[in-house]
């Protein structure tokens, strides 16, 4: 959740009043939650989340893995390309 993230959600606030907040707030926690987790994994192993994917799973979802990760890459910037224009 950054700060063009929350530009987006806070337009969809105004459009949408408080049905949409539930969103903000389990995407906050989850946040918290996952960074949490991966300052862990650092700490303990000293190696980063892709480091530890990669000496953890099979050498055959390194591809599916890469994929999905630019597809969540995309979809979080365009989530701040698409508030840009109305600020």
């Amino acid at each position: 959740m950054d700060p063009g993230n929350w530009a987006t959600d806070l337009q969809g606030g105004a459009q949408f009043k408080y049905s949409l907040l539930w969103v903000v707030a389990l995407a906050s926690v989850m946040a918290i939650f996952l960074q949490i987790i991966a300052a862990r994994l650092g700490v303990a192993t000293g190696k980063d989340l892709a480091q530890a994917c990669r000496d953890w799973y099979p050498a055959w979802t390194r591809w599916p893995n890469w994929i999905i990760t630019e597809i969540a890459i995309g979809a979080t910037d365009l989530a701040e390309a698409l508030a840009a224009p109305s600020r």
